[in-house]
């Protein structure tokens, strides 16, 4: 039986916190880990990009966490961003094969003279998906204007960047080489087992 890839790689993991600060210091300061995305507030969280070697970790802290369900509040592994090999083909792929996906949905903002831009395209995959912990395509796009780096670059430049970087350091204080596991817990076990072990 032949298979046919949808993502390429796990862009980054999104951990929900309620303060970023002591992870991003424990990550930065301690471990000599680079930072990809500096840490940014806004009215909705605080958030910020930490460089693992093969992919990043995104912490972020709610302004509310009232979306979240009141037995799985932060802190919590709450995202799986997957690089899409092409995002169209692998919605309708993954649709064919009978799991069910929210329709792609672009996050746009507003260029310099007015016009919209589409930063970053999400897909939810919703029988992967709970309340707690969502996984999700994420094509990114590198004429997008809420990145905090003024080159324009692709998912695969904005990786090598940060890899060549990493390489610099020695992978930190712990020679950190990437991201292999990542070991989660349910309260439902059978709940999680029927929508595909999420």
């Amino acid at each position: 039986m032949s298979h046919t890839a949808v993502y390429s790689t796990v862009d980054h993991v999104m951990i929900r916190l309620l303060d970023i600060d002591p992870l991003l210091s424990l990550f930065t300061d301690v471990f000599g880990l680079p930072v990809s995305w500096p840490k940014q507030s806004s009215s909705f969280a605080t958030f910020a990009w930490v460089h693992v070697g093969n992919t990043e970790l995104e912490l972020w802290a709610a302004a509310s966490n009232s979306d979240l369900p009141k037995e799985s509040q932060p802190p919590l592994i709450h995202g799986f961003a997957m690089e899409p090999v092409d995002l169209e083909a692998s919605v309708e792929h993954l649709t064919q094969a009978g799991l069910q996906c929210k329709s792609p949905r672009p996050y746009q903002t507003k260029t310099a003279d007015g016009s919209l831009t589409t930063n970053f395209t999400n897909s939810v995959l919703l029988d992967l998906s709970s309340d707690s912990c969502c996984i999700f395509f994420c094509a990114w796009n590198p004429e997008g204007t809420i990145y905090p780096w003024k080159e324009r670059l692709t998912t695969a430049e904005r990786r090598s960047r940060d890899q060549l970087e990493m390489t610099k350091r020695g992978g930190g204080t712990i020679g950190l080489v990437g991201l292999s596991e990542i070991e989660m817990s349910t309260p439902n076990l059978s709940e999680a087992e029927k929508n595909g072990g999420f």
